[in-house]
């Protein structure tokens, strides 16, 4: 499936290039006396657009076969990831706990939010629309700001929440890929996942959250701002200044998400502290550039067809379903509604294996940087399928050699490796 989407891929941008070659052509052909000043702007631009075109080409098809051993990686990680699935299914279930933590917090913070918003002076209101009185609560300074307390608590909740679950599915599968003889994984890694995570690492995840929650927060601080400003004074000038920065602390969001995402992997395979595991992991990331962009491509991929796939077989079925029911005559928005849910079930599923595979990737960098097969003690653990990926980096083996030689310091790899 990957290798046929890559051929369409390169297919399709053929298929421009000589588009835009024919319109070239046929714009040419026109006799210098009926050629017009439009004809020959329409030419210069599909000659400009062909060369570009390919350009385009020559550099998709160089990137294709200069990574086409990380996208084979990549599909080897992917069916690495099923094959650890499939020896813990219990992993599964856990969306169910983080849903149900979820619904959790949101009660606890709509009933909190409800005594809050009521707390303030009371006041009798007239409605000229009823031409009747009403009750409502004057806001105070101390009111306001313990609604901004409060929201920031449900973001940092949910923050650690999610941070929860990916420890604990980034846990069990490095446990998993740690574990040269998989029958002596423990009865449920997934529960001794969750309960190391609890015990040991929940200040460390709550520092993680905490970072993404200041950056959302500075987010919707800006969005309200700039709701207000924009009510009083159309000030286009200024409009575009808010989006540049909103724009700017998505970026910085979705990087932290990136950096906070592997430094609990990192966490779950070290049980260091988050700045130890952030560093480790932005060093292990930059070493291995080229596998992290195949593997998450090609993973996104893979994992959207799949969510599409859940998504139209549940469609498919609803329409049959409720096409079938006379009480009902007007059946396509319960359909759509029914996919809509089943896309959301779906990703919160697949979310699994997005983990899934993201743990293993760095488990497989790390393993390929701490084991080599030089002697028995650097025996590799990745699986036969997986070692056929593995770099020998000499020149790497033969500076510790040079660097032992001279007195200097040698690598901690032991002392790693004893964390493992």
């Amino acid at each position: 499936m990957v290798w046929l989407t890559v051929l369409c891929f390169l297919a399709s941008l053929g298929l421009l290039t000589w588009y835009f070659y024919v319109q070239w052509q046929n714009s040419s052909d026109i006799s210098s006396e009926k050629k017009m000043d439009s004809n020959k702007r329409n030419a210069l631009g599909f000659k400009t657009m062909f060369w570009i075109m390919i350009a385009v080409d020559v550099i998709a098809v160089i990137l294709v076969i200069y990574l086409r051993k990380r996208i084979m990686l990549a599909i080897a990680l992917i069916k690495e990831a099923v094959s650890a699935v499939r020896a813990m299914p219990t992993i599964f279930f856990f969306p169910f706990i983080t849903f149900l933590m979820l619904l959790a917090l949101y009660a606890y913070w709509i009933a909190v939010a409800s005594f809050l918003m009521s707390s303030g002076k009371p006041k009798a209101k007239y409605d000229d629309g009823l031409a009747q009185y009403y009750l409502d609560y004057e806001n105070t300074t101390a009111m306001n700001y313990l609604t901004i307390y409060h929201f920031f608590g449900l973001l940092w909740g949910t923050m650690v929440i999610i941070a929860i679950t990916e420890s604990t599915i980034a846990g069990a599968i490095s446990s998993w890929y740690w574990t040269r003889d998989k029958h002596n994984l423990p009865p449920s890694p997934i529960k001794s996942a969750f309960k190391r995570m609890l015990r040991y690492h929940l200040g460390s995840l709550a520092y993680g959250a905490l970072l993404l929650s200041i950056v959302r927060m500075i987010r919707y601080t800006i969005e309200v701002i700039q709701r207000k400003l924009m009510k009083a004074n159309q000030n286009k000038c200024v409009n575009y200044c808010f989006y540049c920065m909103k724009y700017c602390f998505w970026c910085l969001e979705g990087w932290l998400k990136f950096i906070t995402r592997n430094a609990y992997i990192m966490i779950a395979v070290y049980g260091e502290s988050f700045c130890k595991s952030t560093k480790r992991a932005w060093n292990l990331i930059g070493r291995n550039i080229l596998r992290m962009l195949a593997v998450s491509v090609v993973g996104s991929y893979l994992f959207f067809l799949g969510k599409v796939m859940v998504t139209s077989v549940v469609l498919v079925i609803s329409l049959a379903i409720l096409k079938s029911m006379d009480s009902i005559a007007f059946y396509i928005i319960p359909a759509i509604i029914c996919a809509i849910l089943a896309y959301g079930i779906a990703s919160a599923f697949f979310s699994v294996f997005e983990m899934t595979v993201d743990t293993m990737l760095l488990c497989f960098c790390e393993d390929c940087e701490r084991h080599d097969g030089s002697s028995p003690d650097r025996e590799p653990y990745a699986s036969e399928k997986l070692r056929k990926f593995m770099d020998k980096n000499i020149s790497k083996d033969s500076k510790h050699e040079q660097n032992d030689k001279h007195g200097k310091p040698k690598d901690n790899d032991d002392d790693d490796d004893e964390k493992l």
